[in-house]
């Protein structure tokens, strides 16, 4: 089959499946990724941030939500907790699978849909990483992980305004993009159909998880505790924020 026929496929296919498909070819990069910040002075920087605050006298039960190649998991599992490790993407969960052997991590891996098979209150810790920019149905996810938090739980998620230059700037968006990997045009016309794209975060985040009953604490400009001086230049237009969410 020639690229040109390929290329009409992939056009055809919903959103949903391209999204996989293009998490797809991009898994082995990611999982490089992953494996250089887990070799890097930036991962104590990464787990301070995750367990700041978080009361360890007991191994805790953690879900990483849209685990990818793993990092998350493999530092949660490497502190003693129980851990399963979640995504949609069947070759991210194979990079995962290889990163938790090589790392030595025990860690629980389930390939999932949008509707997540946990028990209600079953999770001490939810943690999660550039994921919720990606989601179909922001709300109603987010309302199923609360869920997932037992009482005195806390919800713990890292993400950025990756693709609101799409909405917001006059600017072209070739001029501030999220540098030159492959397939970047790509995941920019994906952007176009999510809703996390066109609002305004963390402000968003705040004002969802108050609405909600939750109590919610924002810290932003993340980049220069877990970034290289070379990845701060990468991100400079995307400033890294995390919310912690949990009960009142």
């Amino acid at each position: 089959m020639n690229t040109d026929k390929n290329d009409m496929i992939k056009e055809s296919l919903p959103s949903e499946q391209k999204m996989d498909l293009y998490w797809t070819h991009r898994s082995a990069s990611y999982s490089q990724l992953n494996r250089r910040e887990l070799r890097s002075r930036e991962r104590h920087a990464w787990e301070a941030l995750l367990f700041d605050g978080v009361e360890e006298r007991r191994p805790l039960h953690i879900l990483d939500i849209g685990a990818g190649p793993g990092f998350f998991s493999i530092l949660c599992a490497g502190r003693g907790h129980i851990v399963t490790a979640a995504d949609m993407n069947a070759e991210m969960i194979k990079q995962a699978e290889e990163n938790a052997r090589a790392a030595g991590a025990d860690i629980r891996f389930v390939q999932v849909g949008h509707t997540l098979p946990f028990a209600r209150e079953s999770f001490d810790v939810i943690v999660s990483r550039n994921v919720t920019w990606a989601l179909p149905q922001p709300e109603a996810a987010l309302r199923a992980w609360g869920a997932l938090l037992r009482k005195g739980g806390l919800l713990r998620y890292f993400d950025a305004e990756w693709y609101n230059y799409l909405a917001e700037t006059p600017v072209s968006a070739a001029e501030i993009r999220l540098g030159s990997y492959s397939r970047a045009n790509e995941m920019e016309k994906l952007a176009l159909s999510l809703p996390m794209t066109y609002r305004r975060r963390p402000k968003w985040d705040r004002a969802f998880w108050q609405a909600e009953g939750f109590t919610v604490d924002v810290r932003e400009n993340l980049n220069p505790l877990v970034y290289s001086r070379e990845d701060q230049e990468y991100y400079r237009n995307f400033p890294l924020f995390m919310a912690s969410v949990s009960r009142k």
